[in-house]
């Protein structure tokens, strides 16, 4: 899958998905309506790559699972994975939930999703449940 841009992800958004779904003068939403939740599981055993951790990404409708195994866990590589596993195949969430960890938290997540216009919110320490 190539690589896109914001403008290229706003354009298909508004031409394809909108345009099948409710022909081109169809009714539209003032804004976006889907909420993303994510986490990181592991370490499991270490692969022959060297993967031993899991970032989770849910669709908190559908239920859809998007998931990637990783070497380690930082800010950037969260950030990569939100922009090739939800941003650019899905499209850019209303909301993410995720935890407090520190890979979520760190400013270049927040940043990032402060940018693309995505709200965060923290699930409570006392219920992770609540995430996804």
């Amino acid at each position: 899958m190539q690589p896109c841009t914001i403008l290229q992800l706003n354009e298909f958004i508004q031409s394809c998905l909108l345009g099948v779904a409710t022909g081109p003068n169809g009714p539209r939403r003032s804004r976006r309506i889907n909420k993303w939740g994510i986490d990181i599981l592991g370490p499991f055993l270490i692969t022959v790559r060297k993967l031993k951790f899991l970032i989770v990404a849910v669709d908190y409708f559908s239920k859809w699972i998007e998931a990637e195994p990783v070497a380690t866990i930082s800010a950037e590589r969260v950030r990569k994975f939100l922009w090739k596993n939800v941003i650019c195949r899905y499209g850019i969430p209303q909301v993410l939930v995720s935890d407090n960890g520190t890979q979520f938290a760190s400013g270049r997540v927040r940043d990032f999703c402060r940018e693309i216009d995505i709200r965060m919110t923290f699930t409570s320490v006392e219920h992770p449940q609540s995430n996804g």
